[in-house]
């Protein structure tokens, strides 16, 4: 160890050496023993005595003990005697029990004689029984004996004893590592300056305070430059892994083989089992214990585990790698397979036995795949997916049924869907073509799952492959996932397949009504054939395998017809559905559409945390390119309304959407933030392309995305007349053949702004139509559509009461655009934008305000829960809050005092 470092923390240590050597001087004998881990600093400090003793005459005796000699009788006693004992070596071999015994005291009597043994616990059995004699006959002799060891020293009975009686100054001396305090002296120390807290906290974690680690850690440090600050906190680390490493390896070279043997057992499963349960798992015959024990832990790789005082665990991973690394292959997992059975049967929690179980063969039992799984599970609920899917990895080495390693390889690739698409889409295409009977559900699942994370293509192959085959049990599925997957298809350009046939106009099959309902909604063709269609398709069928893909299209057709609240049921039960199968790439579809039905109700905060959640469940490197693009799109919008348009083009920049339905979306949010920043020409070239892509996939619906609408306006922004009217009036023509009230409110509110003289009449017929929408942001945008044709027809006195209703929902809904519009009618009537007349307003939050305004207009709190997806709990929370801010005592008040205050 550098010198620098000897005097930390020893100063005890070094006082009571040199009060050693005073009896010495004064004629009293001593007993030394200084043990602790390699590294502690016992060579330095017998160093560091021999020279002080030297210094003052005294004769010093050095030996020191190595493993390689252990098996030699003497070889330690050679090393000492050979200065003071002519021909030892023959001495030593001869008859004398005690060689050299008494020239050693003899030669004691004439100068003062230190005798040193480094490594005392490598002592051969015939050199340590006569140190032995030598201690029973200091007494009254110059001889003081000390004895290092890299761990503990053995049996210190007789100095113990030596001690009680008086007649021998007895030592026992157990070193610890370093403070933090003195890490910290040691930092300054070695690399010149003081270093911060957390560079000091990570030396300490790296070296355990272990002098001899600590200076190669940072001496390593400290040539490679660098201060010691948090910015040099990774590097550190990742030198104190590697000098750890080298560390064990040595003080593995001076364990015993039994010592190791248990070591290897600790490394296995130390920390999960009690150590008589470990020395079990070793197998070392005769073993004693506790001896093992304190040899382990005085080695410095193994450390007690706090949360249990019978257990002893490895002090890193890196020293378990070294512990096992010289085993070969077959006794290292062998190993591991017979401790986790040992864990399991000692009834070790399920996710403790899973990580031995990941290092160990095949074991060939039942309780093997079940405990994996269960612990597959556990790792997904607090979020471990890599470790979930090594769990279903190993269980897949069991031995297992067909059937059942199908089903296993099923679950992973659905969660392997979310970390390594690679690998699951490799996965579920073995499974899409599986051959027999009994594989039937789960082709269909196969194919449903690459659909769900968007690869049309593949799916649309796969699934015209299955019909054709007649003989598959699955043909109506797969008839099902095949139109679902047209519907999405990029181009012209892909593959063809033979010519399908067509879906039955009334399906019976649940998938077949999904995708059904899917095509009649697109195509805004008969609204409630499409109703009775996604019901039907809704239906459970427990004893059918979940298919993802035909339940979301039928919800989705549902928002079509304006059953929302319906729709936010079915996905609710769909996502509850999807999570407990951890289908991810499903659970992310669900997140998505449920928060483009939250932004269709004007709960956009709901709709971000739906998203938010979509990309947990499925990175957004993780969807594949055909649909990537839109939950970025549902952002944008939703970013836009907010007025937050630096993240909005920021969020340009991570979709790369191909051609197809869902880049529409892109495209539609594109002309929205080109509209909200000034840029009619770009909008209204984006919205363009927003149909047409909507076109190329015969989707016509205007409920779906209200291109025209909004085309319409930028055309006519740009004096582009002629094509406004004309996308006005194809808009309103669908919509009135579809029916829904919200794509017919859209559409009358676009055709109003160009009707002349009728404007008036036709904004109010879309605000009428939309009175059932009262809390969507598209209610609000018509009694401002509404408000607008009201003063250019020349009549102000009707405006306020539409600002005010106007006002109050545009405080729910925090659209930055409704909030500039607002602005604008309210200084064209001569007023600021309408508020509310009581401050006390401004106190509620935005969830309170929501369920005030709810509240006044005779929503029930079940309602009022479903809507704004939170408990019945947490809505009676926020309205006792409510009430307590504006000092109102009940719902009657509360819905007074809304509609004085907001005029509604």
């Amino acid at each position: 160890m550098s010198g620098d470092l000897f005097g930390l923390e020893r100063e005890a240590e070094r006082n009571a050496l040199t009060a050693v050597l005073g009896a010495l001087d004064r004629g009293t004998p001593s007993v030394v023993t200084i043990s602790g881990a390699p590294g502690l600093g016992q060579l330095d400090l017998l160093r560091w005595i021999a020279r002080l003793a030297s210094g003052q005459g005294v004769r010093v005796l050095w030996a020191r003990a190595t493993p390689a000699e252990h098996a030699l009788r003497y070889g330690v006693l050679a090393q000492l005697l050979t200065p003071v004992v002519p021909g030892v070596r023959d001495l030593l071999a001869g008859p004398d029990q005690l060689p050299g015994l008494a020239e050693l005291l003899r030669a004691a009597r004439t100068r003062p004689t230190m005798v040193i043994v480094e490594d005392g616990q490598w002592l051969d059995p015939a050199s340590s029984a006569w140190l032995q004699a030598l201690m029973r006959r200091l007494p009254g002799t110059r001889i003081a004996l000390l004895a290092s060891s890299g761990g503990t020293c053995g049996d210190c009975g007789s100095v113990t004893s030596l001690a009680a009686s008086g007649q021998v100054n007895a030592v026992e001396m157990l070193l610890s590592p370093l403070s933090a305090r003195g890490v910290a002296d040691a930092v300054e120390l070695v690399c010149g300056e003081r270093g911060d807290d957390e560079f000091c906290a990570a030396a300490l974690a790296a070296t355990g305070g272990n002098p001899l680690l600590l200076q190669e850690v940072l001496g390593r440090f400290r040539d490679t430059g660098g201060s010691p600050d948090a910015a040099g906190v990774p590097r550190l680390r990742a030198i104190g892994e590697s000098a750890l490493g080298d560390y064990a390896t040595r003080v593995l070279d001076g364990l015993s083989e039994e010592a190791v043997s248990v070591l290897r057992a600790v490394a296995v499963c130390g920390e999960v089992l009690d150590f008589p349960l470990v020395c079990r798992l070793a197998g070392e015959p005769g073993l004693h214990e506790s001896r093992i024990r304190s040899i382990i832990a005085s080695s410095g790789l193994a450390v007690e585990t706090r949360a249990a005082g019978e257990r002893l665990r490895v002090r890193a991973p890196v020293v378990a790698a070294r512990v096992l690394e010289s085993m070969p292959v077959a006794e290292r997992a062998e190993l591991h397979a017979r401790a986790a059975e040992l864990a399991y049967r000692a009834d070790v929690r399920d996710t403790d036995v899973a990580r031995i179980l990941l290092r160990a063969g095949p074991i060939g039992a039942r309780w093997v795949v079940h405990l994996l799984r269960r612990s597959f599970a556990a790792a997904l609920r607090d979020g471990e997916d890599c470790q979930a899917i090594a769990y279903l990895n190993r269980a897949l080495d069991e031995p297992l049924e067909p059937l059942a390693r199908a089903r296993l390889n099923f679950e992973l690739a659905s969660v392997q869907a979310a970390r390594v698409p690679v690998a699951s889409d490799r996965r579920l295409s073995e499974l899409a073509t599986t051959p027999g009977r009994e594989f039937a559900g789960l082709r269909l699942r196969a194919v449903d799952a690459k659909l769900s994370r968007g690869d049309s293509h593949w799916a649309r192959r796969v699934a015209a492959e299955a019909v054709l085959a007649e003989h598959e049990s699955e043909k109506d599925g797969m008839l099902a996932l095949y139109w679902m997957s047209e519907q999405t298809r990029q181009d012209d350009g892909e593959p063809m397949v033979p010519e399908m046939p067509s879906l039955p106009d009334h399906p019976l099959d649940t998938a077949q009504a999904g995708a059904r309902a899917w095509q009649l909604a697109a195509s805004a063709n008969d609204l409630q054939a499409t109703r009775v269609l996604a019901r039907r398709a809704l239906r459970r069928e427990d004893a059918r395998p979940l298919l993802v893909m035909p339940r979301l299209s039928a919800c989705r057709a549902l928002f079509l017809t304006d059953d929302l609240e319906e729709a936010e049921v079915q996905l609710n039960a769909l996502l509850a559905d999807v999570q407990r199968d951890h289908l991810r790439a499903g659970t992310a579809r669900v997140l998505t559409a449920r928060a483009e039905l939250s932004m269709r109700t004007g709960r956009n905060d709901v709709a971000e945390r739906d998203l938010a959640a979509a990309e947990r469940a499925l990175p957004l490197s993780s969807w594949h390119p055909n649909i990537a693009s839109y939950p970025i799109s549902l952002q944008i919008c939703i970013d836009v309304q907010y007025g937050r348009l630096d993240r909005a083009r920021r969020l340009l920049d991570r979709a790369r959407p191909a051609e197809g339905a869902f880049s529409a979306y892109f495209m539609f949010a594109k002309g929205l933030l080109s509209l909200a920043e000034g840029r009619p020409v770009d909008a209204l070239d984006m919205f363009r392309e927003c149909g047409r892509r909507l076109l190329r996939q015969h989707i016509v619906n205007p409920g779906l995305l209200p291109w025209r609408s909004v085309a319409s306006g930028a055309a006519a922004a740009l004096g582009h007349i002629k094509e406004a009217q004309q996308l006005s009036l194809e808009e309103w023509t669908l919509a009135e053949k579809w029916g829904a009230p919200s794509a017919l409110g859209w559409a009358e509110m676009g055709f109003s702004r160009l009707s002349g003289e009728h404007r008036v009449g036709r904004a109010r017929e879309a605000l009428r139509v939309l009175r059932g929408f009262r809390l969507s942001p598209v209610y609000t945008l018509a009694l401002l559509e509404v408000a607008a044709a009201e003063l250019d027809d020349g009549d102000p006195a009707e405006v306020p009461p539409l600002l005010a209703e106007a006002s109050a929902l545009a405080t729910i809904h925090r659209s930055h655009w409704l909030t500039t519009r607002l602005r604008e009618l309210s200084e064209r009537v001569g007023s600021g934008p309408p508020g509310p007349v009581s401050p006390i307003w401004t106190s509620l939050s935005e969830p309170e305000r929501k369920v005030a305004v709810m509240v006044a207009r005779g929503r029930v709190n079940g309602e009022i829960a479903e809507t704004l997806s939170v408990t019945k709990r947490t809505v009676e929370r926020r309205l006792s809050c409510v009430y307590r801010k504006l000092g109102i005592s009940g719902r009657e008040e509360l819905g007074a005092l809304v509609r004085s205050m907001e005029g509604f």
